[in-house]
Formats: C-alpha cells, sequence, structure tokens
C-alpha cells in the first residue's frame, strides 16, 4: 500500500511575492522549498502568496502549487502594527491573510508552514476550520521582538504555535526569553542553506571591472546597502588598510539605490570611484557569484545581531576568507580563524576591521586555508540538497 504524503501548506508574507525573482531571502527559500520538492516529490505543498506579475505566466505549469493573494495595503499594515503594539488582537486583521484562508478552508493540510508573520497566528488559529491541522512558524529574523508586540501578547502568540522554527540559536533563544512559558521543545533551529556549487570559486568572467582589478588584491562585499550593513565603516577601514596595502581595491556588489544612505556612500568614496572603489549596481542573483569572485578577501562588517545571513553563507561557499562581526547568529557557522574571521562591534570598529583586512593581506597562506575550510564547512553543513528533509524531520520533532 503506498504510503500517503503529508499535505504543507506554506503561507508567504503579504509584503513581497512568490515566486522571488531575488526580491527577498524569505521568499527564495520558499521558492527553493518549490524546486526541491518538484524535483524529489516528498510532500504536496501549495504555497499562498501574492501574486508576481513578472512570473505568473511562466508559472503556469505550478498552479497547483499556487494561490496568489492581494497585497495588503499601507493602511492595513500601519492599523495592524498599532494593534499589536496596543495588544487589541480582536481587532488584527489582514486582507491577504483572510483570503488565504478561505482557500486553505477547501483544502486538507497536515501541517501549514507560516513564513516569518508570528502574528498570522492571531488569524489563522480561529480561523481555520480542520482543528487537527498544526501550524508552525517559520522565523527568519528579530524584527518581532521588543516593542513589535505587547509583551503579553507575544507570550499568546508564539505558545499559540505547534511548533516554531527558527534559523539560528541565537534567533530560538531570543524567542524562548520573550515568552514565558513556551515549551523549549517546541523551539527548533533549522539554519539556513544555498546552493553550494552555484558559490565556488572560479576563473572570473570577462567583465569590463576585471580590467581595472588585474593588478589590486581585492576586498569585496556583498548585500543590500543600508547602515545596518555597515558599508559606510567598511569604505572608511577600507581606507585606513590601503594606507598599509597600497594596491588595494574595494568592490561593492549591491543595488546603489537613491537614499539618502547611498549618497553618504558615494560621498565617502569621492574621487575613488572607477579607480580604487568600485560599486557594481544591481547584479542579477543568476551573476552575483561571478562577482563575489573577483574578491580576495570578502568582508560583511554587519552592525546588527544578523540571524543567519544568505549573503555570508553565499561568500563562505566562495572558498574565499570572510571578515565579518560577532554578533547573532553568525558565530554559529563563522568560526574565527578557521572558516572566517570575527571582529566585535565596539569602539575602534573601523580600525579594527582595517587591521583584519591587513593582516589577511600579509598572510595569504593562512587565509587561503580559512577560506578553504570555509567552503569544505558550507558543503557538509549547508548544502540545499537536503534542506527539506531537515525542514520536514524538524517540523515532525
Amino acid at each position: 500500500m503506498k504510503e500517503k504524503k503529508m499535505k504543507l501548506a506554506i503561507i508567504c508574507t503579504e509584503d513581497k511575492p512568490v515566486p522571488a525573482l531575488g526580491v527577498g531571502a524569505v521568499e527564495a527559500i520558499v521558492e527553493d522549498l518549490v524546486a526541491l520538492n518538484n524535483k524529489k516529490q516528498l510532500v504536496e505543498i501549495d504555497i499562498y502568496a501574492i501574486s508576481n506579475e513578472q512570473r505568473e505566466a511562466g508559472e503556469q505549469q505550478n498552479t497547483n502549487h499556487y494561490f496568489h493573494q492581494g497585497k495588503s495595503s499601507r493602511f492595513e499594515k500601519l492599523r495592524n502594527q498599532l494593534i499589536l503594539r496596543l495588544g487589541v488582537k480582536e481587532l488584527y486583521q489582514c486582507q491577504f491573510l483572510n483570503t488565504a484562508i478561505k482557500e486553505i478552508n477547501k483544502q486538507q493540510y497536515d501541517w501549514i508552514l507560516v513564513q516569518n508573520r508570528p502574528q498570522f497566528i492571531l488569524s489563522l488559529r480561529e480561523s481555520l476550520q480542520d482543528k487537527r491541522t498544526k501550524i508552525a512558524l517559520h522565523l527568519h529574523n528579530e524584527h518581532f521582538f521588543n516593542k513589535s508586540f505587547k509583551k503579553s501578547l507575544n507570550a499568546f502568540i508564539y505558545c499559540s504555535y505547534d511548533c516554531i522554527l527558527t534559523v539560528s540559536d541565537y534567533i530560538k533563544d531570543q524567542v524562548l526569553k520573550s515568552s514565558p512559558g513556551l515549551a523549549t521543545s517546541k523551539v527548533r533551529t533549522l539554519r539556513n542553506t544555498i546552493d553550494v556549487e552555484k558559490f565556488k570559486e572560479a576563473t572570473p568572467p570577462d567583465i569590463p571591472l576585471l580590467e581595472k582589478l588585474h593588478d589590486k588584491q581585492v576586498v569585496a562585499f556583498h548585500g543590500r546597502l543600508i547602515p545596518e550593513k555597515g558599508v559606510l565603516e567598511l569604505i572608511h577601514a577600507y581606507k585606513i588598510a590601503r594606507q598599509t596595502v597600497p594596491n588595494l581595491a574595494l568592490v561593492i556588489i549591491g543595488e546603489l539605490k537613491d537614499t539618502a544612505y547611498c549618497d553618504q556612500l558615494k560621498k565617502a568614496a569621492q574621487g575613488e570611484i572607477g579607480e580604487t572603489i568600485f560599486f557594481t549596481g544591481f547584479i542579477p542573483y543568476s551573476e552575483i557569484e561571478l562577482y563575489l569572485g573577483v574578491g580576495d578577501v570578502i568582508v560583511s562588517p554587519s552592525l546588527w545581531n544578523e540571524p543567519c545571513s544568505l549573503a555570508q553563507l553565499e561568500s563562505l561557499s566562495m572558498g574565499k576568507p570572510l571578515i565579518t562581526t560577532r554578533a547573532g547568529g553568525t558565530s554559529e557557522f563563522v568560526i574565527h580563524e578557521e572558516t572566517g574571521f570575527l571582529i566585535d562591534i565596539s569602539q575602534n570598529f573601523e580600525e579594527k576591521l582595517a587591521k583584519q583586512i591587513v593582516r589577511c593581506f600579509r598572510d595569504m597562506i593562512t587565509t587561503n586555508k580559512v577560506g578553504k575550510n570555509a567552503r569544505d564547512f558550507m558543503m557538509k553543513e549547508c548544502s540545499r540538497d537536503t534542506y527539506l528533509e531537515k525542514l520536514l524531520a524538524t517540523i515532525e520533532g
């Protein structure tokens, strides 16, 4: 007799579409899960997400997987933020979620997996007709702690889930601290994974940037150009390091948007843009590894508690040494002087970062060994091939 497959519903956020088209880490992970399941056929998966008009026409062959909902309005989001801070859970309403629930109630699921929206449980638990269905939360960051919810509501929300998956032990600890009475056994770590075969060191392609870098020692950054990522501090640290390593160059891989912060970055790099400091601008996700490959050392100087950064995992997979900060979940996969280099976020941060950059280029034997260790670690621990199996096993406990 053929064993019945688990039927799983994944509820995405009301913010970004799936299929993702590179618009968000959470959405990209969901898309990867669907791709893995299409290949392995381990479970039946339905996705509830806002539509991506650029991809919808090409997704017709997967209409059995996707239920596209309308996007929530800005007014609704602001209203709900206020309601959650006041703790008046009875007034919480999300049109995206309500529409998804109507479709979910036409189906029968073993598990519903909510992506990074703890508050969805307020409507979901009450409106779900099949009370046998278990509900899990997949939590990707700590944005929902502190003042996002009233303290009493915070504990109610997390205790209402049958299971909570967190992307790092750091996020797991934050959940348990914020929710007195929550059973430790209900909160389980499921670390992010990436396509380690996509992100690997290779001969850089023939891109115009290479002509200006052929005689340089290159520091690369990869990620969003926002204050939390420490890009401005990196530019300052690079300038300090270049006093000791004169042929140093800095490549910043990321979209240079029309923001006050990006203006600050350009001002800090003034006079060196296109000579020793290079902004690549937006690079399609399909080409990111080609640009990362030009770096001899990759730096991710995050100033916030990274939960389990995909950009950092991608950098580690390149087989290049990664310099990053000792914060959040990062130290769970970056071990100082073994799989990367960790800097404390403290006084004289830029000077400490510059000193580590110089150390890397002065001792390339150690530096390259650390890069190889990082690649080996990623192959063993963070390969996407087994991510679906790990997710299913972690949900079931």
